[in-house]
């Protein structure tokens, strides 16, 4: 009895120790991809990995047809909780959405969802240009790191869970300067 109560408890451990490992193994935001997804892909390949068009905003839609100009694709198996913007065909910015769970998906550097702004600019420290959040003013945060040569940014929004300080990363974003700074979806 003794020994098969050890069995299913290294069973359990070891079960444990597996799905922990598949959360580390999960590719971390950069200013130009994450994991196989990559700015400036192709829409094409992104579907091919899972991504397709499952919402729409007031931002993807003309007269009633899609453009391709600008769309989102999300939905991946592989990748919860995250949409790209897809701008002539190709990938122009990677979102980690406001639901993902803190820890989920992380940037290259660890910062993630549930972060307050004091954490992230612990993290980045002066990179991190800080400006009142567009929709909340200061009640809220757009923290953004913009790449040397300017061509690519990341931002974390930020806000109050609840009403209550501090305030937290709710989402963050990274791909072409241009596109990443996009207040409402392709706009």
């Amino acid at each position: 009895m003794r020994l098969i109560f050890l069995f299913l408890f290294a069973c359990a451990a070891f079960a444990s120790l597996g799905s922990a490992a598949k959360v580390a193994e999960r590719p971390r935001l950069t200013y130009t991809g994450l994991g196989d997804v990559k700015i400036g892909m192709s829409e094409t390949r992104v579907k091919a990995l899972g991504f397709k068009l499952t919402q729409t905003g007031p931002w993807d839609k003309i007269g009633g047809e899609y453009y391709n100009d600008c769309h989102h694709l999300d939905s991946a198996p592989n990748y919860p909780n995250v949409a790209v913007m897809i701008s002539q065909q190709k990938v122009v910015r990677i979102e980690i959405d406001y639901n993902a769970p803190s820890g989920l998906w992380k940037s290259y550097s660890g910062a993630t969802n549930g972060m307050t702004d004091d954490e992230v600019l612990k993290i980045y420290g002066k990179k991190v240009k800080r400006k009142p959040h567009p929709y909340s003013g200061d009640a809220g945060s757009y923290l953004t790191l913009t790449k040397q040569d300017g061509r690519y940014s990341m931002i974390f929004e930020t806000g109050l869970v609840d009403g209550k300080q501090p305030k937290r990363v709710q989402g963050f974003r990274s791909g072409y300067s241009l596109p990443v700074g996009y207040i409402e979806g392709c706009a």
